[in-house]
């Protein structure tokens, strides 16, 4: 599915981003614009 090669994804690109907060919020916004992609 999708949504499972989408947390792998995650699993990998995160780690990386969140040493930087200023990255995290992005990344936040960027996570809620896709969960309601995937969703609809």
């Amino acid at each position: 599915m999708a949504s499972s090669k989408l947390w792998l994804l995650l699993g990998i690109v995160s780690p990386r981003l969140t040493t930087q907060k200023g990255e995290m919020n992005w990344v936040l916004k960027l996570l809620r614009k896709l969960f309601n992609y995937v969703k609809s």
